[in-house]
């Protein structure tokens, strides 16, 4: 009886962690052209080193710029899949 409830016990506790566990993070899928620079597959945040910004989305993922580096301050704009924008202050730019 001990057995059968210590089995039990386990395949309850194992259920509950597969329940509460987040779902892994997946990147966008295709590439992102950033000022003449191809990414494959990107995912978080990109900064600017040079301006204008000039994004190129060949992703099936919105992008988000900002007006701060390290992905901070406010949304300058979002550049939708397979579409691009020029950004004349964008510092850096965020991707799901």
């Amino acid at each position: 009886m001990r057995r059968i409830l210590a089995v039990l016990a386990s395949a309850v506790l194992t259920a509950a962690l597969v329940a509460l566990t987040p779902a892994t993070a997946h990147a966008a899928r295709g590439t992102l052209l950033i000022n003449g620079k191809w990414y494959d597959d990107p995912h978080g945040c990109y900064n600017a080193v040079i301006w204008p910004l000039l994004v190129d989305n060949h992703t099936n993922e919105p992008v988000f710029v900002l007006n701060d580096s390290n992905c901070r301050g406010a949304i300058l704009g979002e550049v939708r899949p397979k579409s691009a924008r020029a950004f004349d202050h964008g510092a850096s730019l965020y991707i799901p």
